[in-house]
């Protein structure tokens, strides 16, 4: 195992020398070689009252197949508000890539728009674009604020200027508040006197196309239904603008750039993913056609930037393109209503064969049946949220396909006006390893007079209370250590520890466990005019009756069965009850524990451990209290015998990975509170994180009389939320007491994107 880490870091490193070395040589085409891992995640609903759980999927995917298996183990998963107050944190232990959860949504929760992400500590590498971010509703009908309204309407043209004789799309949002007070909006060119009006999405996302001359003026009009009549000017007419021209197939993207009112000459062409990576860099000639190595089998979103010599940037633009060929499930045997309790069998056709390396079902409670494929309002607030929801999401109309194209040319102002690119795009100056086989900590040692990092010291990390380990390891040439801590899961004690002298004093920095950048986290606005007020007093009802009556998690114990994390022993065990009392610890440890002694220094008292196999004297033995190392040896005699129960002792030499330990002893105290010492600032205690105990939600069965019968009340909000490691035939669930809409929703992981089907059902006692 370690020669296969040592492998992976070493690959690793020489990818990213040989990555940043062609950023350098900004004339030639690189593809970018980094590993990277993405994180594809799901949750049962978007709207959550407080009190309620949300549950999730996640799975893990590299873009280096040849790595395998995926490196990180860990998954991190938190939820925050838009000032950056952290709701949850927790960590997660992947198997094959998967992992699933709860979040639980707190009592006293303010209602509005929060942000969930996740990431493994290796993404940390990497800006917090790069990870998965979305974001959820939660509604506290005793903590129900107005939030503060944004711009009422937000518009932005493709492009900086409207190219003269050349088609070009502008986008607008506007929100649900300022469509209330709304009769229309339009298009108006005042040179040719002409009018267009532009139709609103319930959303309130829209676009219209436009070809201009070089003396059109084009406008907005918005008008109020009080008479108001707002215009709001589009950028003017241009021949000098720069336009790239994208057509894709399966395998590749051609691309070529024009300008009228340019010169010709060279160019460098960026291509970035969603998640803002750089994918490709190469030159480009205005007027030139170039073919760039990059597929499009399936749905995709490209970031094209063009920029002189000088870096400038002349032209940025993001792309979608949809993938010809649609292949998709089909759901059959499925009815449009069904009685209260009754159980809903359906089969899936999976007639173009297609493989799934996860299948997770939602079964939730809706407004209606009728719900067109509209983009969440969110989306256009934060471009953060939209890699995750694509890869969550099928856009296989053009209602969907036109959403998706106007919410891209809005980004445009965004990211023209703001560092966001910037910041997408920054590396983290601190390397974050991938916990490739369990959790971890890290962290730095310093000289703590010069703050300089300390080189090739010891550190011991261990784990004390139920779950006892001990690891030990050196720090590198910046100072740096890192531990796996072995199938630590809860929240647990650690302690961080290294040897100072009088004439060296260090410190420990821990690295946090969690990201701290929340980089674009902006406040979304909770528009009460886009919720149904009846909808929401159905789910708070529903809500508040699972709560008296109905347990829906339950814990699921893991099966596995590990060894002990440490493989320090102690053959050598003194119960201190089994002795008569001795008042002064000294004469404990002399008198009644086999092969220690104590010996006399200038500075004090130093332990000694016999091994008698070998003849040797052991002067600098591992010594330890409830499992944390103490370098003091006198505090260690200033114990009181009354508070100690056992004394563990084992005389031979010992292997801690890499290192030998000879001898070694552990005190136990009664209180396990490492009796009382006072340790200096050269060992740190925390409470330290483990992952998240596996779970899974309990759903009503109705298969048996009994069970129908049963009078306790069931008023699920959802149905049921599950995952699969295939393309199930057939599947069935039953629904609750709770008349009403349900959507069901059937995601299909192929390893790199998601098929999606939906279905709409009604709950009803009496059907027609």
């Amino acid at each position: 195992m370690k020669k296969i880490l040592i492998f992976y870091l070493t690959l690793i490193s020489a990818i990213v020398f040989f990555t940043e070395k062609l950023s350098a040589q900004s004339l030639c085409a690189s593809v970018d070689s980094l590993y990277r891992e993405e994180i594809v995640f799901s949750t049962d609903r978007d709207l959550y009252l407080n009190g309620e759980n949300i549950w999730f999927q996640a799975v893990c995917t590299a873009n280096k197949p040849e790595i395998e298996p995926l490196l990180s183990k860990i998954l991190y998963v938190e939820m925050y508000s838009a000032s950056g107050q952290i709701i949850y944190s927790g960590k997660y232990l992947m198997h094959n890539q998967i992992t699933s959860g709860y979040i639980p949504v707190p009592e006293n929760i303010n209602s509005e728009n929060y942000y969930l992400r996740a990431y493994t500590q290796y993404m940390r590498n990497f800006s917090p674009a790069t990870f998965a971010n979305l974001s959820i509703t939660i509604i506290n009908p005793d903590k129900f604020f107005a939030s503060s309204q944004s711009q009422e309407l937000i518009f932005a043209s493709e492009y900086e200027f409207l190219p003269v004789n050349h088609p070009s799309n502008v986008a607008l949002f506007v929100n649900p508040k300022l469509q209330k007070s709304l009769e229309k909006i339009s298009l108006w060119e005042s040179f040719s006197q002409k009018e267009e009006f532009i139709s609103i999405a319930q959303n309130g996302l829209a676009s219209i196309q436009i070809t201009a001359q070089e003396n059109s003026e084009f406008s907005i009009k918005i008008y109020h239904k009080n008479g108001k009549i707002e215009q709001k000017n589009l950028p003017k007419p241009s021949k000098n603008v720069f336009l790239l021209k994208t057509t894709a197939d399966k395998y590749s993207i051609n691309c070529k750039l024009e300008n009228s009112a340019a010169k010709k000459e060279k160019y460098i062409l960026k291509v970035k993913s969603l998640q803002f990576n750089n994918l490709y860099t190469t030159e480009i000639e205005l007027g030139e056609e170039i073919e760039l190595p990059l597929a499009c089998a399936e749905n995709e979103i490209f970031y094209f930037q063009v920029t002189d010599l000088n870096n400038k940037t002349v032209f940025f633009s993001a792309r979608s393109f949809f993938a010809k060929e649609k292949k998709s499930l089909k759901i059959n045997n499925l009815s449009t209503y069904y009685a209260p309790r009754t159980k809903v069998d359906f089969t899936i056709a999976n007639e173009q064969n297609l493989s799934a390396s996860l299948t997770w079902l939602s079964v939730k409670k809706c407004q209606t049946t009728s719900e067109k494929n509209e983009l969440p309002i969110e989306l256009v607030y934060n471009p953060n949220l939209l890699a995750n929801y694509f890869r969550t999401h099928t856009f296989e109309d053009d209602f969907s396909q036109n959403q998706l194209n106007s919410l891209l040319i809005l980004y445009q102002k965004f990211h023209q006006q703001t560092d966001f690119l910037a910041k997408a795009e920054k590396r983290n100056s601190e390397f974050w390893l991938p916990e490739m086989r369990d959790v971890s900590i890290s962290g730095k040692i310093l000289d703590k007079n010069t703050q300089k990092p300390l080189a090739n010291e010891k550190v011991y990390a261990t784990v004390f209370g139920k779950n006892e380990q001990v690891h030990l390891c050196k720090t590198d040439g910046k100072g740096d250590f890192s531990f796996n801590l072995n199938h630590l899961s809860g929240n647990q004690n650690v302690s961080i520890s290294v040897q100072s002298t009088d004439s060296l004093q260090k410190e420990i920095l821990i690295q946090n466990d969690f990201c701290k950048n929340f980089m674009f986290s902006p406040e979304i606005p909770l528009f009460v005019e886009s919720l149904n007020t009846s909808f929401l007093e159905d789910l708070y009802l529903n809500a508040q009756i699972c709560k008296s009556y109905s347990p829906f998690v339950t814990l699921q114990e893991s099966n596995a069965v590990f060894q002990s994390a440490t493989s320090l022993s102690f053959p050598v065990k003194v119960e201190l009850k089994d002795f008569i009392k001795i008042p002064v610890m000294r004469e404990v440890i002399d008198e009644i524990t086999p092969f220690v002694t104590t010996q006399k220094v200038k500075d004090g008292f130093i332990l000694n451990i016999y091994n008698e196999k070998e003849g040797l004297v052991y002067k600098e033995p591992l010594v330890m209290v409830d499992f944390v190392p103490v370098f003091n040896i006198n505090s260690i005699l200033a114990l009181k015998p009354e508070e100690i129960s056992q004394i563990e002792v084992n005389n031979q030499t010992q292997y801690l990975g890499n290192f030998d330990i000879k001898g070694c002893i552990n005190i136990r105290t009664k209180a396990k509170q490492l009796g009382g010492i006072k340790f200096p600032q050269q060992t740190v205690f925390l409470n330290f994180k483990g992952y998240q105990p596996e779970v899974k939600a309990k759903f009503n069965s109705y298969f048996s009389s009994e069970e129908f019968e049963n009078r306790l009340p069931d008023f699920r909000n959802l149905l049921y939320f599950g995952s699969f490691n295939k393309i199930p035939e057939n599947f069935s669930f039953y629904t609750s007491d709770s008349e009403g809409f349900y959507s069901m929703k059937f995601l299909f992981f192929d390893g790199k994107k998601i098929k999606e089907i939906e279905h709409f059902f009604e709950v009803k006692k009496n059907i027609p």
